[in-house]
């Protein structure tokens, strides 16, 4: 006897293309929500904050050297000359016996706000949205609005730079050795560390 097979129907195993595609759109929700969390841009502003930070420190580190040997703060001649990759804005540091100068650092760029961007001469120390250089001024301030100063016996000095992502600034005083974070305006400084 012959026997015979049984048609027993499409095989069973596997996923049929509804499974996959309900499969594709729980990933592509789950993804969303957690680019959401995540916040990327968030993230590299922080980052970018942290390395405005570290720039500045090694700034203040360079000042500082120079205040050990000098008993004086550099004045803004000085100042850039410490350091490579440094491009003042114009002629803001040109003054051999003055401290308040506006610099770029190749390789530490800061935000450009605002429609004037770097073009503007107000670009710099509390105009917040529109600061896209590094500030170094000297004499001490509780914000980053107070006058700089120079003198032979000056031993304080401020750097200030933009902050990305918002319209703070982020500014360092030598008379306490601690990082601010300071309004758009320069004003109400909170210490950061």
């Amino acid at each position: 006897m012959k026997k015979s097979k049984k048609f027993l129907g499409p095989k069973t195993s596997g996923f049929t293309l509804i499974e996959l595609m309900i499969v594709i759109v729980i990933i592509g929700i789950l993804s969303g929500v957690l680019i959401a969390i995540i916040n990327p841009v968030a993230a590299q502003n922080k980052a970018r904050d942290a390395n405005t930070k570290a720039t500045i420190n090694k700034l203040a580190l360079g000042a500082s050297s120079f205040i050990s040997a000098e008993g004086r703060i550099p004045d803004e001649v000085q100042f850039l000359s410490e350091f490579q990759s440094i491009a003042a804005n114009g002629a803001t540091c040109s003054t051999a016996s003055a401290a308040d100068c506006q610099f770029s650092i190749t390789g530490s760029p800061l935000p450009v706000g605002g429609t004037a961007g770097c073009s503007n001469a107000a670009s710099w120390g509390g105009a917040g949205a529109n600061q896209c250089y590094y500030s170094y001024c000297g004499g001490d301030g509780a914000d980053a609005t107070i006058a700089c100063s120079w003198t032979t016996t000056t031993t304080t000095y401020r750097i200030i730079a933009k902050a990305f992502g918002t319209a703070n600034v982020i500014m360092y005083r030598s008379a306490d050795s601690k990082t601010y974070s300071c309004t758009a305006a320069g004003t109400s400084c909170i210490a950061l560390y």
